[in-house]
């Protein structure tokens, strides 16, 4: 037979329980009501809150990294969202696209001068891109015999 004690004990636990599911239903009660505020004010708080954006952004991005080494499928998902993720940043935002040619051309110099055999390709693909466009570009070739009979002569004067 339990105690006086114990018997305090369960009806305190017993009325802990109601009191919280009862203030848990009228919660979700209210939240039903004035759902539609409730979501206006914190999408505003989420993009005014920077040290929120900030955390969010941490917690999403570590878990996409363990997502992306656990799982092949989700990867690959990532990729193709990514690269038109990208294009479309690219299109719309002149900021980030003047920023990637930036970069782009960084890399570009940096490639020629450390690696041969890109340069050799990129010297030939170079030597056809300036034969093709020589035999079709009118105004092409007539700028460019100009400058060969300007150089010829500069080199003939010194």
């Amino acid at each position: 037979m339990p105690t006086k004690y114990k018997n305090r004990l369960q009806r305190i636990r017993d009325i802990y329980a109601a009191k919280s599911d009862y203030e848990k239903s009228q919660a979700q009660a209210r939240y039903a009501l004035n759902s539609d505020a409730v979501i206006e004010r914190s999408t505003a708080r989420m993009q005014t809150d920077t040290t929120s954006r900030n955390k969010n952004r941490v917690r999403s991005a570590s878990y996409t990294k363990k997502r992306i080494a656990d799982d092949v499928q989700y990867w690959e998902r990532n990729r193709v969202t990514a690269a038109q993720s990208k294009i479309r940043r690219l299109e719309t935002d002149e900021a980030y696209h003047a920023a990637h040619v930036e970069s782009a051309k960084e890399y570009k110099k940096k490639k020629l001068q450390s690696d041969e055999k890109y340069h050799a390709d990129h010297v030939e693909s170079a030597k056809e891109y300036k034969k093709k466009r020589l035999q079709s570009d009118k105004k092409y070739h007539a700028a460019h015999v100009k400058s060969a009979k300007d150089y010829k002569k500069k080199k003939t004067t010194d």
